[in-house]
């Protein structure tokens, strides 16, 4: 009896036996359609993965400015230091009509004080701008104090 119920079991359900799926037109579009939707989706994931917002790309470069500016800041700390240490040792710009190290200073305090102004206000399409104000002195700069000529 005890063995009775489970080969009734195996018999009965051995017994049971479904049909595969016939192969017509339109299982094969099924199919085909089914595979079509999962390459879609992993089309679209790869296509907007990569892609920010413009509110986190704003984020971003308001996030990077206040990282420059920092630098600037210290920069600017460093600057005062040399100005110091050029006026006890009478140094004077390569070029007489260049700016000396106070004109930068000025000018690289302004550009950061612009560039903090932009941030403060979130203006995120003028941060470009402000950043490049500043290489501009950078370059100005170096072009009169590491000439190497």
């Amino acid at each position: 009896m005890r063995y009775l119920f489970p080969l009734i079991l195996i018999v009965a359900l051995s017994g049971c036996k479904t049909e595969p799926l016939p192969k017509t037109p339109m299982t094969k579009h099924m199919k085909q359609s089914l595979n079509l939707r999962y390459l879609i989706t992993d089309l679209e994931n790869l296509i907007h993965e990569p892609y920010t917002s413009e509110l986190e790309q704003d984020r971003l470069k308001i996030r990077y400015a206040k990282s420059f500016s920092q630098e600037v800041d210290a920069l600017i700390h460093s600057l005062k230091d040399l100005n110091e240490m050029a006026k006890e040792l009478h140094v004077v710009p390569q070029k007489a009509t260049r700016p000396t190290i106070k004109d930068i200073l000025t000018q690289l305090n302004e550009g950061n004080l612009y560039l903090k102004d932009v941030v403060s206000r979130y203006r995120p399409e003028r941060v470009v701008d402000a950043i490049e104000q500043i290489h501009n002195v950078c370059s100005s700069c170096h072009a009169v104090y590491r000439d190497r000529k």
